[in-house]
Order: structure tokens, then C-alpha cells, then sequence
């Protein structure tokens, strides 16, 4: 699957996956001297009762405050379901002479931890 949109004048893609066209450009940061990018400015449409709602909830953060978290807080989610597959994936291929092993190892495991516990 090839990337879609353009790329804007910072070579950022300006087009999500659907090729819709996004507003984005990034701004810069001066550290020690030195210019770095620090966030990228994006335009978004959403729903204006949820919007509402957010602004509610909100208090004192702003909206890109809100935006930000609850994108990291996607971002953390859809990793860990990532990760779940990649995990469940990995045991449902595990031939019978491979799960005794680990059964092994895990019973070993907690050995280990009971001992350590009991001392």
C-alpha cells in the first residue's frame, strides 16, 4: 500500500490513509541554538456535540492539551493490541513439543518466585 496525499513543502504528508487531505505543517523549537521541530500544527473535523463535551471536561487544558492525550492515549492502545496479537500469535503457533517447553520454563519460573518469596 502505497503512501497517499502529498508531501508539503517540509516533506511531511499532508493526506491520511484514505487520501484525505490534512492541514499540517510542523513548528520549530530554538534549543542550545539549534532550531528543532517540536510539533506538528494539524486542522481536524469533529463532531460539535463531542467537541462540546471535551471543552466541558476539559477545564483548564487546552484543546490541543486534550488533543494530544487523548491521541497518546490511542496511540498506547492500539500498540498494546499490537502487541497482544503479535503475543497470542506467537503462542497459538507453537508446536506441542514447544508449548511443554514453556510450560517447563514457567513452572520453573514460579519455583523460583516461591523460593524467593519464602526466604
Amino acid at each position: 500500500m502505497g503512501a497517499r496525499g502529498r508531501e508539503n513543502l517540509h516533506g511531511t504528508r499532508t493526506g491520511d490513509a484514505a487520501g484525505n487531505e490534512l492541514d499540517c505543517h510542523r513548528t520549530n523549537r530554538r534549543i542550545n541554538g539549534h532550531t528543532v521541530p517540536s510539533k506538528a500544527k494539524v486542522s481536524v473535523s469533529v463532531d460539535r456535540t463531542l467537541l462540546r463535551e471535551a471543552d466541558r471536561l476539559a477545564g483548564r487544558m487546552t484543546r490541543s492539551q486534550v488533543f494530544e492525550r487523548a491521541l497518546a492515549a490511542w496511540v498506547r492502545r492500539r500498540g498494546q493490541a499490537e502487541l497482544d496479537q503479535a503475543i497470542e500469535h506467537y503462542y497459538r503457533s507453537l508446536s506441542a513439543a514447544e508449548e511443554r517447553e514453556d510450560e517447563e520454563w514457567a513452572s520453573l519460573g514460579d519455583e523460583m518466585l516461591r523460593r524467593g518469596w519464602d526466604e
